[in-house]
């Protein structure tokens, strides 16, 4: 049975950089959630919660169709104040 497109879960993978300073490294977390919002909001709540400082670089929602990722980085630039320096 096909569920409701409003209830559809996606995997969203959210690229940081730990650390308020550029680091060499960029790390990922990945969320599953109904819109690139949500898990900004899921990624903004884990790192509060660890105390962690990082710099949010990009979203991305992965298309099973096209087995690819795409960018949904637009979300970042309406929560640019909240997500620069968590």
């Amino acid at each position: 049975m096909n569920e409701p497109e409003s209830n559809k879960v996606f995997l969203y993978r959210i690229k940081y950089n730990a650390g308020l300073q550029p680091s060499v490294l960029d790390n990922y977390h990945y969320y599953n959630a109904q819109t690139p919002h949500e898990a900004l909001n899921f990624h903004i709540e884990v790192s509060n919660n660890h105390q962690r400082k990082m710099k949010t670089l990009s979203i991305e929602k992965y298309d099973n169709y096209a087995r690819k990722w795409c960018d949904e980085s637009e979300c970042l630039n309406a929560n640019v104040s909240s997500t620069n320096n968590i």
